[in-house]
């Protein structure tokens, strides 16, 4: 919940900075629905006043508890998922590096958040010890002048990159379109795909589930943001894949939080 307030302070009143409080609270709700139940249900089969399955509302708010409890553990999951996919042992000769957009200043300029992910960009192509090419993905929103692509190529050739070294795909507005169409430039150019694609550290999970689905042979590397933006740019990335996997996401719910009912109502 602190985070929402350095969010508001840094970043100004949006929506985005209230998540980390509004996850906050909803956890601590949670967790106080989850004690204050189980406490009644101990005490109802101490007293043998009530067996637990015939007392809805406390059955209920231990639902709640438990349903909680599975969220915050996928999330915590999560989170260190996405933080140990960028430590692993990856190498450094890439034929491609994609970098994705995300948003200008004044329609014209890479955002923090981009400059972030071209000038990691820069440092792999730096290490690559082939022939290397950087793929620069993003179109134009309703509110900008240029493309991000455009906007990224100007950026990088700034910072020595050569103009036939970079590549421009300008077309996608989403990272499955930044892939997709990404990918599609890359085949058509044939030889060798050794592809990495640079994104923002929060956001590698996910880049690389749609690589997957898109059979795209691709490894993740995470770009630094800053720390206070971290907390509420990775439950906007939860709340997306769970989206995204919604069915299975349901599909666990019901497992977990029916198992662990099943198993306190036969006890109490």
């Amino acid at each position: 919940m602190a985070n929402s307030v350095q969010m508001l302070l840094k970043e100004g009143f949006h929506i985005t900075s209230f998540l980390s409080i509004a996850f906050g609270i909803f956890i601590l709700v949670g967790e106080f629905y989850f004690i204050t139940s189980m406490i009644v249900a101990v005490n109802n089969y101490i007293d043998h006043s009530i067996h637990l399955i015939q007392d809805f509302p406390t059955l209920l708010k231990m639902g709640f508890g438990f349903s909680v409890l599975y969220i915050s553990l996928v999330f915590v999951a999560f989170m260190f998922y996405s933080i140990f996919i960028q430590v692993l042992p990856r190498h450094v000769d890439f034929d491609y590096i994609v970098v994705l957009g995300a948003g200008l200043i004044d329609g014209l300029r890479p955002t923090k958040l981009l400059a972030n992910r071209l000038d990691k960009a820069i440092r792999v192509f730096n290490k690559s010890v082939s022939s290397c090419y950087i793929v620069v993905s993003g179109g134009q929103g309703s509110d900008e002048k240029v493309s991000e692509a455009e906007a990224m190529r100007t950026y990088l050739i700034d910072k020595g990159i050569k103009n036939h070294q970079i590549i421009m795909e300008d077309k996608s507005v989403n990272t499955f379109e930044n892939m997709r169409n990404s990918y599609e430039i890359i085949k058509r150019r044939g030889g060798r795909m050794r592809i990495a694609v640079v994104t923002s550290n929060f956001h590698v999970y996910r880049a690389l589930l749609l690589c997957r689905s898109l059979d795209i042979p691709a490894i993740g590397i995470g770009a630094p943001i800053a720390f206070y933006f971290w907390p509420s740019a990775m439950i906007r990335e939860y709340v997306a894949l769970c989206k995204h996997y919604l069915k299975g996401y349901i599909l666990g719910w019901f497992v977990f939080v029916g198992f662990f009912l099943t198993v306190f109502s036969f006890f109490l």
